[in-house]
């Protein structure tokens, strides 16, 4: 029995200090929001995305492919190699084949190394017919995925 007690006296001090918290009139709130508003300035636009300011380098030689995500990217041509990561939906593949492994540019910039078997064309799940290409490389070397 004891515990039920508990918990009615609990909700009953919750519901208590939340009406302690709103105990403010209507006028004193508009005096509160407005001295708020008079000690910290507000932007007058949104930031920039970060698309909008990071350099785009061309970067050629690489096509867009599609590939099941979370499969392992390797750092040689090698199933046994480390994986220094996991796939996306699309990847950059750089065209070269090495001992059955498609070369690739991860995220990061690094060189990778997926089964070839895995490579197939990209294909949209969210828009049934789009495409996608390189449009380039961050200043970090991660490849830009474009949409159309």
């Amino acid at each position: 029995m004891r515990p039920k007690i508990l918990i009615l006296a609990g909700c009953f001090a919750a519901a208590g200090l939340a009406h302690a918290q709103s105990a403010f009139t209507p006028q004193e709130l508009d005096k509160l929001s407005r001295d708020s508003a008079a000690t910290s300035p507000r932007p007058t636009q949104p930031p920039p995305l970060a698309a909008e300011t990071d350099t785009i380098v061309p970067l050629a030689g690489y096509a867009c492919m599609g590939i099941e995500p979370w499969q392992p990217v390797y750092a040689a041509p090698d199933a046994k190699s480390p994986q220094i990561g996991k796939t996306q939906t699309q990847i950059a593949v750089s065209g070269k084949q090495v001992q059955g492994f498609d070369e690739v540019l991860f995220y990061n910039g690094r060189h990778g190394f997926v089964p070839a078997v895995q490579v197939h064309p990209f294909k949209s799940d969210v828009h049934p017919g789009g495409t996608c290409s390189i449009a380039g490389a961050r200043p970090n070397g991660a490849p830009v995925f474009e949409y159309q």
